[in-house]
This record gives C-alpha cells, structure tokens and sequence, in this order.
C-alpha cells in the first residue's frame, strides 16, 4: 500500500547536461543524485538501457549502487541496493531494484536505512566500471523511486528544515 503516491526521478538532458550515460564511463562514483527538500522514502531504483549492451568479451561487469548520503554528507553514505549490468541487455530494458530495509509504509515513519530526510542526498554511484574485450558499449537512463511523506515539520525531527511562516496571532 501507498499512502502518497509514488514519484520518479529520472535522469534527462534538460536537467542533467545528457540524455544517457555510457556504460564505458570509467570514473567511479556518483553518476545522479537528488537532494532531498522535503522528508522522502526511497523504494528503488533502476535503469532504462537506451543502447543495448555489448562488453565485447567480459572481463569485468559494471555495478551500479544505491546510496543515501545523510545530511548531505557521502563520507556517511548507506548502501541501499545494487544492480550488475549484464552483458547483451537489449535496448529499452527497464532493470529495477527494490531498496533494502524499506520502513513500513505508515505514519509516523518507522526509522530505517531508506528513510530520506531534509537535507539527504540520494545518489546512484557507478561502483564497479564495465571492462570488456576491445571496449564496452551501450547507453543508460538511471532513475529513482520515491515516496513523499507527510510528518511534522518539527526541528527535532527534520532538523535542517528551517521554518519560516509569519506567526498568525
């Protein structure tokens, strides 16, 4: 059951500088992240394969892994999930993985990894570069799902949400 919805945060040119990311991209670390302005569940993520995969001989799968950065901070990081992306994965695959230790989805929320608050970063890292043969190819769309919550807006629990409504008297 869901309470308030589901929303998708997907990776695109008009926000991110490019439609796709290479699988042959070499540099480890984060490839999309979302800062998160209001309290949010993570429940999983993927990616859409826009070019079908070809490692040309595999020598090393890329991986792909789920993070939340608390309060911001990626020294602090928790993983969440990860995905290996295969060899010969055809064109508009749609991988996905669930988050793992997703709270319950009730009110108020049950504290857990997936819990995102004010402030968090939720970020998809390229943990593991693809190697191949002569030299990978093929193209990916990463994306998250998410939940918003509706809690309190109390300092105690969301402590970098700054409250700034008049007073009414």
């Amino acid at each position: 059951m869901t309470l308030f919805g589901e929303e998708l945060f997907l990776y695109d040119a008009a926000s991110e500088g490019a439609s796709a990311i290479l699988l042959d991209l070499a540099t480890l670390g984060a490839i999309y992240q979302k800062f998160q302005l209001i309290p949010r569940t993570l429940k999983g993520f993927g990616v859409r394969v826009t070019t079908a995969f070809n490692y040309h001989t595999p020598t090393q799968l890329a991986v792909i892994t789920l993070y939340r950065y608390p309060g911001g901070n990626a020294a602090n990081k928790v993983a969440l999930g990860s995905i290996t992306l295969t060899d010969g994965i055809a064109a508009n695959e749609v991988f996905y993985c669930d988050a793992l230790n997703r709270p319950a989805d009730i009110q108020p929320a049950t504290p857990g990894p997936a819990l995102g608050y004010v402030g968090d970063v939720f970020a998809i890292e390229l943990t593991q570069a693809g190697q191949g043969g002569t030299y990978p190819s093929g193209d990916y769309q990463p994306y998250m799902v998410v939940t918003n919550r509706g809690e309190t807006r109390s300092p105690l629990v969301q402590p970098l949400l700054i409250d700034q409504s008049p007073v009414v008297i």
